[in-house]
């Protein structure tokens, strides 16, 4: 089903529903912010219902669960939605340590490393400072809208989309302001900043602040991948068949 089908055709009492208690709830907002929320996001359906959407088959959006790996202690876990390019899903290849049920649960924090060093890896990519008529275009696998309601996915999805403003003004307008200067406060145009986007990070230069022992955090980031593994091969088979 295409994003902006999804979206558009959903009861909207019933994705706010979604998106309050996955998103909003229990968080530090007034009566009045939880109001104007409700009220902008649909308004910015109303703007994206006026968006030509042309399909995009080579995009995919997965919704699912996952656990929170910064706080492993927690067992929490909430809804994420993952986008990946249809052609890198199929070239995706076999986890040995997945298919065989191996327990990592005695695993130190070198071995964990190692692992998530040479599994087989696949790009996710993020979709918040995206143009809406190119997410719109974009399809939802299917196995996510039979896992969840429509209105759940739905609402993950407008989560994304509305990460950095209620119309596609406001997010552009939140796009150049981010994109436009670094920490430093030098400019860069959005080609640079794109340049060094689609290079690969340097996880030595990322500081994540995790409070319990890092080989915890990555048995949760493993149980997380163990539930997305399963799904990308069942696209796979999908998409092959289609082939």
């Amino acid at each position: 089903m295409l994003v902006k089908d999804l979206i558009t055709n959903c009861d909207y009492e019933k994705v706010w529903e979604n998106m309050y208690n996955d998103f909003f709830k229990g968080k530090n907002y007034t009566d009045e912010k939880i109001a104007y929320f409700k009220d902008a996001i649909k308004l910015a359906i109303d703007e994206m219902r006026t968006i030509d959407a042309k399909p995009q088959p080579e995009w995919l959006i997965v919704v699912s669960e996952s656990y929170d790996d910064l706080t492993p202690n927690s067992k929490d876990k909430f809804m994420e939605s993952y986008l990946y390019k249809t052609e890198d899903i199929k070239s995706l290849g076999v986890d040995s340590v997945v298919e065989n049920g191996i327990n990592v649960s005695d695993w130190n924090e070198d071995k964990l490393k190692e692992y998530f060093r040479n599994k087989p890896f696949i790009q996710s990519w993020g979709y918040e400072f995206s143009e809406w008529k190119d997410t719109l275009s974009m399809y939802v696998w299917d196995g996510s809208l039979e896992e969840n309601t429509k209105e759940k996915c739905a609402g993950v999805i407008l989560f994304e989309l509305t990460y950095c403003g209620f119309s596609q003004e406001q997010v552009n307008e939140r796009v150049n302001e981010i994109f436009s200067r670094d920490t430093e406060g030098k400019a860069h145009s959005l080609e640079e900043l794109e340049e060094v986007f689609d290079g690969e990070l340097d996880d030595e230069k990322i500081d994540i602040k995790i409070e319990e022992d890092l080989s915890e955090s990555l048995k949760i980031s493993y149980l997380n991948w163990v539930i997305m593994y399963d799904r990308l091969k069942k696209i796979q088979k999908e998409l092959t068949l289609e082939d």
